[in-house]
């Protein structure tokens, strides 16, 4: 059985025009039927916290892709510190 809930009227005052066109063409782009179904969308995200901005997203990407960067350089210089250690053993067991 599907929830019924009681829709209400939010009026936002005082958009500039070119913001308001602007928002038609964005909504277009991303799939929406128009303005009103992608504000009603991302509003019902940001009452529910599910809501990220782009730039947070790409954010948290680049966050994510310099730690593993920086992971994968210690490693590399973690088994480069061993290495004389290594050739040491090495010449070790010739001369023995």
């Amino acid at each position: 059985m599907v929830k019924v809930t009681e829709k209400v009227i939010i009026k936002i005052r005082d958009i500039d025009r070119e913001t308001s066109q602007r928002l038609v063409k964005v909504a277009k782009e991303k799939g929406y039927s128009g303005r009103d179904e992608m504000l009603r969308d991302i509003l019902k995200k940001i009452a529910y916290e599910e809501f990220q901005l782009e730039t947070e997203i790409r954010y948290q990407a680049f966050t994510k892709d310099v730690v593993e960067t920086m992971q994968l350089g210690m490693e590399i210089l973690a088994m480069k510190m061993l290495e004389p250690g290594k050739n040491f053993e090495e010449m070790e067991k010739t001369n023995d």
